[in-house]
């Protein structure tokens, strides 16, 4: 039987659980020595719940923020993380797990002499979220729809 895809934003999405017709990796982070044009390393871009931690997100809709200290700042709504990447290498070293997901760009600032990280959390399940597994509330409501703020360690 030939499966019939919807086309609502110009790509193909399946119109019984809302997945792309491609399979995973979904989304990737991809960093590129600008010099020579080589890839350094490639690594799936969050996770997609009901099918992987390390498959991608399903149509990430945010961006990554890289510091100037070695990090690289990225949060996908689907598994509701926020994650800090090794720039040289795209290991994880650090996640969080945000109470809705954010489908916007980290932001970092300085106050009085310390590193501060800000995440949009307003994206619930992500607009295109998979309909694999129903959405829950995981928090509180007051935190579903707000800006998260970390203070970084000192040094």
């Amino acid at each position: 039987n030939p499966v019939g895809y919807a086309v609502p934003y110009d790509f193909l999405r399946s119109p019984t659980n809302g997945m792309g017709a491609m399979g995973p990796p979904f989304s990737e982070i991809t960093a590129y020595d600008l010099n020579t044009g080589e890839i350094k390393w490639r690594k799936p871009n969050g996770g997609t719940l009901g099918i992987g931690a390390d498959v991608g997100a399903h149509f990430p809709r945010g961006a990554p923020l890289v510091t100037g200290g070695g990090l690289l700042f990225a949060a996908t709504a689907q598994d509701r993380q926020l994650r800090a990447y090794d720039r040289d290498t795209g290991d994880v070293l650090w996640s969080y797990t945000l109470p809705g997901g954010s489908e916007g760009i980290p932001a970092t600032y300085e106050l009085d002499g310390r590193q501060y990280l800000a995440v949009p959390v307003a994206a619930g399940a992500g607009l295109f979220a998979p309909l694999l597994e129903p959405a829950s509330a995981s928090g509180p409501p007051d935190l579903e729809r707000a800006y998260i703020v970390f203070a970084l360690p000192r040094g």
